[in-house]
């Protein structure tokens, strides 16, 4: 089993026992999507299988939707049992925000080929007092799967539920979404593609008037990770189109941002990172319909820097800004996390 894991490990490239500030530092998951790390299992759930057993912890603010969350992953028999508190809370305007979720994933391999399983779940029922009107509810379930065949990762993610009822001052108001997404992977060389289609149904209703918004996403995207000595450097490129339709009102926004990273060796115990992304205005423009307008992607240049701080089996991470501007200033340690390998 151990050299098997060995193997594997070798055929994905890019990897590290990541925290969500070392992910920061790099461009973040969207850009760096080449990268595995703890945050990708909740899209992938196989990615446990190159992960080793460790616990990590991600401090941010005690707020839904925070980076604040904390999880564990232990070999179970051949495979890998992940468990998980905070990662997957969100924030919903005007009800109440899928709070305290935790998550469950389990992964193994049956041959040649790696899969993976992750279920997630949120509620809430609170009770506004004298008044019936202050009661608040929300439920949120979700679940994820993923298989690993050779260079191929396919994968998909699907909402059970999502809703909240109440908004504190109407008992009556809904608020519903029915989220979505298809993806897959592929590894040639030190390329990674990326294919991947997002989808999600909100429906709200207020006073019985429904509101009704569909989003749709497609992104096809490329990353060249170049390993030299003590150094891994890499860029890429995603071209994403994006469609939102509320009522009569439509937009339609195409982007093709694109990133470049470094993460290196300044010492045994110490790892520096960095990246810069942006669009390229080649392929960025938004319009907004019944409007015949169009607009470019507005400026969105941003430069993050981090780094690691390694203690036999421990690892500090921290994100030097968060602002994008560069500057130090108050943004020392914005983001921390720490992980500790069992």
């Amino acid at each position: 089993m151990k050299k098997l894991l060995i193997m594997t490990l070798v055929s994905l490239g890019s990897f590290a026992f990541a925290t969500t500030a070392r992910m920061n530092a790099l461009g973040g998951s969207d850009y760096a999507f080449h990268l595995t790390d703890t945050k990708t299992v909740f899209d992938i759930p196989t990615a446990m299988l190159v992960l080793p057993e460790s616990m990590e912890l991600n401090y941010g603010a005690n707020t839904i939707g925070a980076q604040t969350d904390g999880g564990m992953i232990k070999a179970v028999g051949s495979g890998r049992l992940g468990f998980f508190v905070g990662a997957v809370d969100k924030a919903r305007t005007g009800y109440l925000g899928a709070e305290n979720p935790f998550t469950v994933a389990y992964s193994a391999k049956a041959g040649d080929m790696g899969w993976g399983v992750l279920f997630n779940y949120s509620s809430s029922n609170k009770k506004g007092g004298a008044a019936p009107t202050d009661d608040q509810t929300q439920d949120m379930m979700g679940l994820s799967g993923s298989i690993e065949m050779g260079d191929l990762t396919a994968f998909m993610t699907l909402g059970l539920s999502d809703k909240a009822k109440g908004t504190g001052s109407d008992e009556t108001a809904e608020y519903k979404e029915a989220p979505m997404s298809l993806g897959a992977l592929y590894k040639m060389g030190e390329w990674t593609f990326l294919g991947h289609y997002m989808m999600n149904t909100t429906k709200e209703t207020v006073s019985s008037v429904e509101t009704k918004t569909t989003e749709s996403q497609i992104q096809l995207g490329a990353m060249n990770a170049m390993k030299t000595e003590g150094a891994d450097f890499f860029y890429g490129a995603r071209y994403v189109m994006m469609n939102s339709k509320t009522g009569s009102s439509k937009t339609d926004t195409t982007s093709m941002p694109v990133v470049l990273g470094v993460e290196a060796d300044a010492a045994s115990w110490l790892t520096l990172r960095g990246s810069v992304t942006q669009n390229l205005l080649l392929g960025g423009e938004k319009k907004t319909s019944p409007d015949s307008g169009m607009d470019s992607i507005d400026h969105n240049t941003t430069v993050a820097a981090g780094m690691g701080f390694k203690f036999t089996k421990s690892t500090l991470d921290i994100t030097l800004n968060a602002s994008g501007n560069g500057s130090l200033n108050s943004n020392l340690g914005a983001d921390a996390g720490f992980t500790y390998l069992f």
